[in-house]
């Protein structure tokens, strides 16, 4: 087990204690953690947008909204997903803040920059899509040979969660 999964595991629940609220305004302090889209279209689409119930999937926590994207935002060395009241001081590192309901402030913290905040399209219905989303821009990324993006172990959980999802569907 890496040693920032415990952190990771942690994460959904940070979003329950928020409640399911309504993403009232988007405050992006460091578009350079932004991948995938930029900070206009998160505002546009993402405020207004009702949080639904998030999950985990490796060092990756996917937020889903009631409109159909999701918030994708990956940790690991990077920092904590905090939810705290809106006049809390910023720390140096809260790169995307989501002010929640009016009344509350869900904030990114990275340090490091690496990985960052995706914006899953509305094409992504379920967590067997969105994992194939993820694993498809993870492969897209990489420069090696086939041999080793298969070998790679986060492509093959990709893979094994999305195998399961698939199984799970056509058993019922």
């Amino acid at each position: 087990m890496m040693p920032e999964l415990p952190d990771v595991e942690g994460l959904p629940r940070v979003l329950v204690a928020c409640g399911r609220p309504c993403v009232t305004d988007i405050e992006v302090r460091d578009a350079g953690v932004l991948r995938g889209f930029t900070e206009r279209r998160l505002r546009s689409e993402g405020e207004g947008q009702r949080l639904g119930r998030a999950w985990r999937h490796g060092k990756w926590l996917f937020a889903p909204t009631d409109g159909g994207p999701a918030f994708v935002f990956h940790f690991g060395m990077t920092g904590p997903l905090r939810c705290c009241s809106p006049d809390e001081p910023f720390a140096a590192h809260d790169r995307l803040v989501l002010t929640l309901d009016d009344v509350r402030g869900l904030r990114y913290r990275d340090q490091r920059k690496l990985q960052g905040v995706r914006w899953a399209d509305a094409l992504a219905k379920d967590r067997a899509e969105l994992t194939d989303l993820l694993a498809g821009r993870q492969a897209a990324g990489r420069r090696g040979a086939v041999e080793s993006a298969l070998m790679d172990q986060a492509l093959g959980r990709a893979r094994g969660a999305r195998q399961s999802a698939r199984r799970a569907a056509t058993n019922w």
